[in-house]
């Protein structure tokens, strides 16, 4: 279930702040808890219940991935660095047959 954190004092800090502005240009009107409410910063979801100990598995569990990834790929390379020199020494054996094959004029 997520929870709401309240900052009371920034919620403070604004309903002051609202209230100033109010009496220097003198409009008139409430200023309501629901406007101080919408105001940013003063309704968060709560540390405690925020996704940060989701996001440090879900980071775990992507630099795992990374790790086995990097690994494979490495394996992967050095599986065709020997199937490279593998054709590499079949070409080179191919290539100096090719004079042989080559009747003399």
């Amino acid at each position: 279930m997520r929870k709401l954190a309240l900052d009371t004092k920034l919620a403070q800090s604004y309903h002051e702040a609202m209230r100033a502005l109010q009496k220097e240009l003198n409009a008139p009107g409430e200023i309501t808890i629901d406007t101080i409410l919408q105001a940013p910063g003063v309704m968060r979801p709560s540390e405690r219940c925020s996704s940060g100990g989701r996001l440090a598995g879900r980071e775990k569990a992507l630099r795992t991935a990374l790790a086995e990834l990097i690994k494979m790929r490495e394996r992967e390379g050095k599986h065709l660095a020997k199937d490279l020199i593998h054709r590499l020494k079949t070409m080179r054996k191919e290539l100096k047959a090719i004079p042989r094959s080559i009747p003399m004029l």
